[in-house]
C-alpha cells in the first residue's frame, strides 16, 4: 500500500458557496505559480548526521526552510512557507533528502491547507490557489485545487474548482464556517487521484468521508460505500461485510470514527451498532477493515 495523507487548515480559501460541487475548469480560473529550483542539489547528508546533535556536538547537515511539519512524499519533503514582508505570497515547497529545494509554488496567502497523494502512482502535491484578498477582506468566491508531480513540480492536473480548502482524509475538499459547532458545513467532494475530476456518489446524497489510494469512501444513512475513484465501480458496502460471528448482525449501522486518518496500511477504523437476537440494542463495537479488500481483522 502507498501513503495518501492530507494537511486539512480552515482558513479563508473557502467559497462564498457559489460553488455546489467540483468542476474542472480554464486557466481563467486562479492558478499557483511554479518557481523552479535554482540550488544545485549536493550528496545526501550520513544517517548519523540526521540525528538531533547535542548541545557541543557537529551541526546539522541542512535545514529545512518550512514553517511547520512537512509531509513526506516519495522522497521528497513538502511543507508551508508563510509569507513575509520581502513575498506576499504563500509558498508550497518540495525539498529533496539533501536538503535541496526542487520547486516552490506560489500562491494565494488565504490558501494554506495543501497535501500529498499520488497521481499515476507517482508522488504528488496538491495545492489550492483562490481568488480570496486578505488586505482587502475579500472572501473568496472560486477555489480550486492543483496537483503538482514532487520531483521537479510540474502541473500534472489543474486546476480543477472546489467548493471550499482540503478537508481529508485524502483528497475530499468543502466549505467550512467556522461559526458553526464542529466547523463543518455545505458540500463536500472527492477528487479522482490521478485526474483530479470529481468522483459521482454511488448513490443521491451520499456524502465523501475518505478517500486513500484510489479508493473512496461514501457514506449515507448508516451504510458506507466504497468506491474505486478512477473508474466509479462500488467494490463493497457495509451490508455486505462479514463480521465476527458474535457481533450483532440484525439493524446494524455503520459509521467511520472521525479521528480515522490515511494510514500506510490504507486501514480504516469502523463502528458498528445494531441489535441482539431479542431485539435489544447492543453496545457499539469497532473493527478495523483494509481498504480495498474490506477484510476485518
Amino acid at each position: 500500500m502507498t501513503i495518501v495523507a492530507a494537511a486539512v487548515a480552515l482558513s479563508a480559501c473557502s467559497s462564498d458557496g457559489s460553488n455546489s460541487s467540483a468542476e474542472t475548469t480554464g486557466a481563467a480560473l486562479p492558478l499557483p505559480e511554479l518557481v523552479t529550483a535554482t540550488k544545485p542539489p549536493v550528496p545526501p547528508p550520513e544517517v548519523a548526521q540526521w540525528r538531533a546533535p547535542a548541545l557541543s556536538g557537529p551541526q546539522p547537515a541542512w535545514k529545512a526552510p518550512f514553517d511547520d511539519v512537512p509531509l513526506a512524499a516519495g522522497d521528497t519533503l513538502v511543507g508551508v512557507v508563510f509569507p513575509v514582508d520581502t513575498q506576499s505570497d504563500l509558498s508550497i515547497v518540495g525539498v529533496d533528502l539533501s536538503g535541496a529545494t526542487r520547486w516552490r509554488v506560489r500562491t494565494n496567502p488565504s490558501c494554506v491547507g495543501y497535501g500529498v497523494t499520488r497521481v499515476n502512482d507517482r508522488p504528488a502535491a496538491v495545492v489550492l490557489a483562490s481568488n480570496a484578498d486578505n488586505r482587502g477582506d475579500k472572501v473568496a468566491t472560486e477555489t480550486t485545487a492543483n496537483a503538482y508531480d514532487v520531483e521537479d513540480g510540474h502541473r500534472v492536473w489543474g486546476p480543477v474548482r472546489v467548493p471550499g480548502p482540503l478537508q481529508g482524509p485524502g483528497l475530499i475538499f468543502g466549505k467550512v464556517t467556522a461559526s458553526v459547532v464542529g466547523g463543518e458545513t455545505g458540500p463536500r467532494v472527492m477528487l479522482n487521484t490521478d485526474t483530479g475530476e470529481p468522483v459521482e456518489p454511488p448513490t443521491r446524497d451520499a456524502v465523501p468521508l475518505y478517500e486513500h489510494d484510489g479508493v473512496g469512501l461514501f457514506g449515507k444513512d448508516g451504510t458506507l460505500t466504497a468506491v474505486d475513484t478512477g473508474t466509479g465501480e462500488v467494490l463493497w458496502t457495509s451490508t455486505e461485510l462479514h463480521l465476527p460471528p458474535q457481533w450483532p448482525s440484525r439493524a446494524r449501522s455503520v459509521e467511520l470514527l472521525s479521528s480515522t486518518q490515511a494510514s500506510e496500511a490504507g486501514v480504516v477504523a469502523l463502528r458498528w451498532s445494531g441489535s441482539d437476537g431479542d431485539g435489544a440494542a447492543s453496545a457499539p463495537r469497532t473493527a478495523l477493515h483494509d481498504l480495498p479488500p474490506a477484510t476485518c481483522w
